[in-house]
């Protein structure tokens, strides 16, 4: 494999597990700002963090499980990007179709 179809961490010569560790560390990072800002902005109440927290963690281990089951019971680990895939598409739409009804 050629230094260009490596990723970014993979080809500056970081191993796939901190790869991983650094990239998730970043969302963290980014998501956890984005919800602090939104918090003192007052676009948010604590009842609605609480709420939207724990179906995010649930949403989350289910569409892990979901997405782990279909990948060995095809065979083929194309299904993660198809998922991937559609709900950037989703976002796409949704993101600023929301914002165009909150004007």
């Amino acid at each position: 494999m050629r230094n260009g179809d490596q990723p970014f961490v993979a080809g500056v010569g970081n191993e796939t597990h901190g790869g991983r560790s650094t990239t998730g560390f970043t969302i963290l990072f980014t998501s956890s700002l984005s919800l602090a800002q939104t918090i003192l902005h007052g676009d948010i109440g604590f009842d609605q963090i609480v709420w939207f927290g724990i179906l995010s963690l649930f949403g989350s281990y289910a569409v892990t499980w979901m997405i782990n089951y279909f990948t060995r019971l095809y065979g083929r680990e194309s299904i993660i990007l198809y998922s991937i895939s559609f709900v950037v598409f989703l976002a796409l739409i949704v993101v600023p179709a929301y914002g165009v009804v909150r004007l």
